[in-house]
């Protein structure tokens, strides 16, 4: 008889269904969840000359976009970073020093600060086409190398 474990069975064929034998790891993720207070009277968003649940909502979202842009600068500062020269060296490291299954997956990303990419969005080719290629799907606009590039402040 063929093992149980390695195939799924009905309700009906057994009272209990067995675990299967699907190799998955357990992963343990850590997250946190972020919140803050503001208090709002009724007698306020009555007699408020603007609609102060839109300024509210709207501080909120930038809220939010600081928490986040703060915890991503963090998280890259504690990468270890790659000296290049010239765009060969940057082509190099995208060909052979990063896992291609990572960069098939959605959310690969160039991200640079401003002077850099100031720098690369004028660098042209030797045959005086552009390096960065238009990429609508992002804010910046471009992609480098097919990758969505993502702009920081200095």
């Amino acid at each position: 008889m063929s093992d149980p474990t390695k195939f799924l069975a009905t309700k009906k064929e057994l009272a209990t269904i067995p675990d299967v034998n699907a190799s998955v790891q357990n992963v343990d993720f850590k997250t946190q969840t972020y919140a803050g207070k503001i208090y709002l009277s009724q007698e306020l968003i009555d007699d408020s000359a603007v609609d102060i649940k839109q300024e509210v909502q709207t501080q909120l979202q930038q809220l939010v976009l600081n928490t986040d842009n703060h915890n991503v600068l963090a998280l890259l500062q504690t990468l270890t970073s790659k000296n290049v020269v010239d765009i060969d060296g940057l082509k190099k490291i995208k060909n052979t020093e990063i896992d291609p299954a990572i960069l098939a997956a959605d959310g690969s990303v160039v991200i640079t600060n401003q002077d850099v990419f100031n720098y690369l969005d004028i660098l042209k080719d030797s045959e005086g086409r552009y390096l960065l290629t238009e990429d609508v799907t992002v804010q910046s606009g471009k992609a480098l190398f097919g990758l969505p590039a993502i702009i920081v402040s200095r």
